[in-house]
């Protein structure tokens, strides 16, 4: 095998390492967020939202605020 075809490999290895990390690292590090509003676009503050990871069936609630919004921030570590 010559050298061009060792960076070559070498250079594959990365790039498939490196785009792995980032797919872990975006799949554990995001977050949902969102305006509830009613059938004629008002708001609706203090409605509880529930997120459930499919996997675990874990649930998460989050309240609306004053304008409607929630927020389930972002987690470092998957579900459990």
């Amino acid at each position: 095998m010559n050298r061009f075809s060792r960076f070559v490999s070498f250079a594959g290895v990365v790039v498939v390492v490196f785009l792995g990390t980032l797919a872990a690292w975006a799949a554990i590090t995001g977050s949902i967020s969102g305006v509830v509003t009613d059938p004629s676009g008002a708001v609706a503050p203090g409605v509880t939202i529930v997120a459930t990871a499919v996997s675990t069936n874990v649930q998460t609630t989050a309240v609306t605020d004053a304008e409607g919004f929630y927020t389930f921030p972002r987690t470092k570590k998957p579900l459990q």
